[in-house]
């Protein structure tokens, strides 16, 4: 996942187009149209319980879509896309009950968060959104008692740091945690939480590392996991604890490997697996897990594909699913499953669009399904189901 800025923006010296080389030549897609070619029966659904959320980089907006229930179909929800308040948009997560979504403006320096219509799915800014207390946020994560939300800082002189802050439970404002913000790796590119809410892991891309803290359960001050900061391969990307908690991956998008890792439960501390690192295709970026963390899925950037592994519950082994890798749209950046466990699907950021698939409840097998427009530049995709 490889980020990109306005002209005015730098990075660590870096201009726009120096970031964009990084990545490769792209020519500028504006107002781009893209024929959907439907391979899941579309049906209306604006009332389905689960939503797709989309962080549209170029256009500083957030695509929203319900999910037909039976099909794994997305339709638009009312008002999307839905405006930011911020320049380019990297990352976006909800909360656990799926009352607010939060999105990471890297390019202005903060965090645009919204109320999420329980019926519609629709987004209505929080008061006193976007939030200005973040740096350069890469990436945004929401712990699971859905009280903190922590942000990966990435380059310039004031990047380089995790960020912590408390989520008003009743308005969802967000407000900065004392001691805020925690020292992590050169170029902290992406943060990920455990299940249970006790670690914080960081990815970090400059210095082929992740660091790991712990969480203090009353403030959500971080602390330094013994041993951290820990070897990844070159370039770490997106950092993903899987369900279950035992284990930790990361895509090596220079690498084009997942590194795979086993967390020490009493001190959040990271083991490298025997058999790690696991093989992927061009450019690995997002990744993602089916609920159970029986499927492991990652967007390969540069192959144009999405690659699909089994995880062994017992080693955290990877093996690649029947079929893998699997086919998506130009530049695949992230990848959500749903919380049913029924449907994948991928931020396609050349195509402006999302890929859905239906999962293969027995083999993880992806069959490829529709195609769904988005803002400029899909970057990243998550999605929630309304309790």
């Amino acid at each position: 996942m490889r980020g990109f800025t306005n002209a005015n923006v730098t990075n660590e010296g870096h201009t726009c187009l120096d970031l964009t080389m990084k990545r490769h030549y792209f020519r500028s897609i504006v107002g781009a149209s893209l024929a959907i070619s439907l391979g899941f029966p579309l049906a209306i659904s604006l009332r389905a319980s689960e939503f797709v959320y989309v962080a549209n980089s170029y256009s500083n907006t957030v695509s929203a879509f319900s999910i037909d229930q039976t099909t794994g179909a997305l339709d638009s929800v009312p008002g999307s896309p839905f405006a930011t308040g911020g320049r380019v948009n990297f990352s976006v997560v909800a909360d656990p009950t799926s009352q607010f979504l939060y999105v990471a403006n890297n390019g202005s320096g903060n965090i645009a968060g919204y109320s999420i219509n329980q019926t519609t799915g629709a987004l209505t800014p929080i008061s006193g959104s976007p939030f200005g207390m973040a740096d350069r946020p890469q990436s945004v994560a929401v712990d699971p008692t859905g009280r903190f939300v922590y942000t990966a800082d990435w380059g310039g002189a004031r990047g380089n740091k995790v960020k912590g802050l408390t989520i008003n439970q009743t308005t969802g404002a967000l407000k900065g945690i004392p001691g805020s913000p925690f020292s992590a790796g050169s170029g902290a590119y992406s943060v990920g939480v455990d299940p249970a809410g006790r670690f914080v892991y960081v990815a970090n891309e400059n210095a082929d590392t992740v660091s790991g803290f712990s969480i203090n359960q009353a403030t959500g001050a971080l602390t330094p996991v013994p041993s951290s900061r820990f070897a990844t391969g070159s370039k770490p990307d997106s950092v993903f604890v899987e369900p279950t908690g035992k284990f930790a991956y990361v895509a090596n998008w220079a690498g084009g490997t997942i590194a795979g890792y086993s967390i020490t439960q009493t001190t959040g501390a990271l083991k490298s697996l025997s058999s790690s690192p696991f093989a992927t295709a061009s450019g690995p970026s997002g990744i993602a897990s089916d609920p159970t963390g029986k499927f492991l899925y990652v967007a390969n950037q540069f192959a144009n594909s999405v690659s699909g592994y089994s995880i062994n519950q017992t080693t955290g082994a990877l093996t690649p699913l029947p079929g893998s890798p699997f086919a998506a749209g130009r530049e695949p950046i992230s990848v959500a499953v749903d919380p049913t466990g029924k449907f994948a699907y991928v931020a396609n950021f050349l195509d402006n669009s999302v890929s859905a698939y239906r999962i293969d409840q027995t083999t993880g097998a992806l069959t490829p399904g529709s195609s769904f427009s988005t803002g400029g530049y899909a970057f990243w995709i998550t999605v929630t189901q309304i309790p």
